[in-house]
């Protein structure tokens, strides 16, 4: 349970560093959006979308959508920009040119351009067909502004409906269908203003206007008297509109009288959940004593095997470079070879594109008994049975290749490992008991968030800080024992040591006659590939092969410009297959990033 809890908050850390990642990376808004509509006597409707973009990152293009619509047409589609038209052409994506595609999700216009941390204004022009009708006794405007379709925020919406050049729309009279609550103002020319509207992404503003008859002349009757019925409609509409608002509002005033004296239940919920976890830590959270380390350890702990040491100091987790680790272990203990098979190349070239290959000892691995434990023979016939189809030899590009099997092998291996850690004794079982109970409270906190968002609102917040707050605090119920307390400060204290003497030289000497457990046990206690070249160079190359007789170079070859490169060559190929396992319908803008 350990590591479920340790699973929660590493998600949670996950997502809080994906939105801090997603708020520093490409995005769009629209901070003003201002529309204006020109009327004409034969029905039809010019509408220019001046559209204001703020760029953060690159970009390269926009695209507005056109759903399609029974009875609607749209033509004459042009793209400017401070004046400038953009050029009208069909597969080209060059600046300052625009297209227009037709598909059976509607009428999409793009048009090109290159941004880059900015603001840019676009005006989009295009001349609507079909969304006037005119009858005997006036002409009814319906026409959805905004769609409910578009992805980003609309922060300010001005909107201008002009009559007919020369007109007057003296008595017109005009509805919104959308959030904002009342009726657009009426110029004294009859011009339709709707300013300062705010849309929250996926909602719609429709207008609906009554004209007088007589102001479309050139537009076709259909020779019935409709304004009577429409009038009547949105009566009815603004009828339920006003109900509904008024029921907003009453349930707003409620909500707000419940928060009042709602918080303090939930703040006494939260001190009932942190009280009880001040319990579980008083049985279950007290640590052992344990002598600090007072020196610096310089070399791994006697008869110790490197994975245990990486699960150990991982909180119980097995990393993929424990597999590497294990892999030189196994080397050190002569159970397994390290061969160079690239003896024509060049330094330069062995170094960039290191070739290798294991060998296995049979006879050795067979005459081990105890000596190797479980997840090491495991491993063992994983990869000179399976992966090598019974083969002595292992070269790292088959390895590379294998990487589903290993992705599934891997989980395997590493629960073996954790099975062999906790006969070990290293953590305290009965406070894990603990940390489960913990978790309980903190879960029931968590999830009386849900009913009292209902009720409570923005004020269940509360329930989930409270929630996290035990669920973080419970982790540190759990502990070592005594003994595991002890290996893990001198695990910490050896790779505090290795990684400060690769930058202080007055170290290193002190930790010479340890050299290759260094560089065995350095990948399991998470040094990379470029520390470990610096522990290697400070191996004596006379020295290298007495100490070293598992790794074998052709003749002529140093360790010291071959072993690192191989090593590092080792770790890739076995940590990146097992790591590995562990109106305007829409519209929107990209480019290259």
């Amino acid at each position: 349970m350990i590591k479920t809890a340790r699973y929660g908050l590493i998600a949670l850390l996950l997502f809080m560093t994906a939105g801090h990642a997603a708020a520093k990376g490409k995005s769009l808004r629209f901070p003003e959006t201002r529309i204006t509509a020109q009327l004409h006597e034969d029905g039809s409707m010019t509408v220019t979308e001046s559209r204001t973009y703020r760029f953060r990152g690159s970009f390269h293009y926009a695209y507005i959508t056109f759903p399609p619509k029974e009875g609607l047409r749209y033509t004459d589609i042009s793209i400017s920009e401070n004046g400038q038209r953009y050029q009208e052409i069909g597969s080209d994506k060059s600046s300052g040119t625009f297209r227009v595609t037709e598909e059976d999700d509607g009428l999409e216009v793009r048009w090109y351009f290159s941004a880059r941390n900015t603001r840019r204004t676009f005006d989009l022009t295009y001349t609507v067909h079909g969304a006037m009708q005119r009858f005997e006794d006036g002409a009814f405007l319906q026409f959805e502004l905004i769609s409910r379709h578009w992805k980003l925020h609309h922060h300010q919406v001005d909107i201008r409906i002009l009559p007919p050049e020369g007109k007057n729309a003296l008595g017109v009279q005009a509805w919104i269908d959308g959030p904002i609550w009342g009726n657009p103002a009426i110029g004294p020319t009859g011009e339709i203003r709707i300013s300062g509207a705010k849309l929250k992404r996926k909602t719609g503003l429709s207008l609906k206007a009554l004209y007088a008859e007589g102001l479309f002349p050139a537009m076709p009757e259909s020779g019935l008297k409709r304004r009577a019925a429409i009038l009547a409609e949105q009566a009815h509409l603004e009828q339920r509109r006003q109900e509904k608002y008024e029921e907003a509002m009453a349930r707003a005033l409620r909500m707000a009288q419940r928060q009042q004296w709602g918080k303090w239940p939930l703040l006494g919920l939260v001190g009932i959940g942190l009280y009880l976890w001040w319990l579980l830590f008083k049985r279950y959270g007290r640590r052992p004593q344990c002598d600090p380390i007072h020196e610096p350890a310089y070399c791994p702990l006697p008869q110790s095997k490197p994975a245990l040491a990486s699960y150990l100091l991982n909180y119980k987790q097995v990393t993929p470079q424990a597999l590497v680790s294990t892999l030189f272990d196994l080397a050190d203990r002569h159970f397994l070879s390290l061969e160079e098979t690239q003896n024509e190349s060049a330094a330069k070239q062995r170094k960039k594109k290191p070739s290798a290959q294991w060998r296995i000892d049979r006879e050795r691995v067979q005459a081990a008994g105890t000596a190797l434990c479980e997840y090491e023979c495991t491993l063992l016939d994983f990869l000179f049975t399976e992966i090598t189809e019974g083969e002595d030899t292992l070269p790292l590009q088959r390895l590379k290749k294998k990487q589903t099997a290993m992705q599934k092998f891997f989980p395997q291996w590493s629960k073996q490992v954790t099975t062999e850690a906790e006969e070990r004794g290293w953590y305290d079982k009965e406070s894990s008991k603990g940390l489960n109970k913990g978790m309980g409270v903190a879960g029931i906190l968590m999830l009386l968030t849900v009913p009292a968002g209902f009720y409570f609102g923005i004020y269940s917040l509360i329930l989930m800080g409270g929630g996290i707050l035990v669920l973080l605090m419970s982790l540190g119920i759990a502990h070592r024992t005594a003994e595991g307390e002890r290996q893990y400060r001198y695990w910490r204290a050896y790779t505090k040591f290795l990684k400060k003497s690769i930058k202080d030289a007055t170290l290193r000497s002190q930790g010479l006659s340890y050299i290759v457990q260094h560089m065995i046990y350095g990948p399991a206690l998470g040094l990379q590939p470029n520390q470990i070249e610096k522990i290697a160079g400070w191996m004596d190359p006379e020295r290298a092969e007495a100490l070293m007789p598992w790794f074998k170079l052709p003749e002529g070859m140093s360790i010291n410009e071959t072993f690192v490169p191989i090593m590092a060559a080792v770790m890739v190929a076995s940590t990146t297959t097992a790591g590995a396992s562990a109106g305007v319908s829409s519209a929107g803008a990209g480019g290259a990033g």
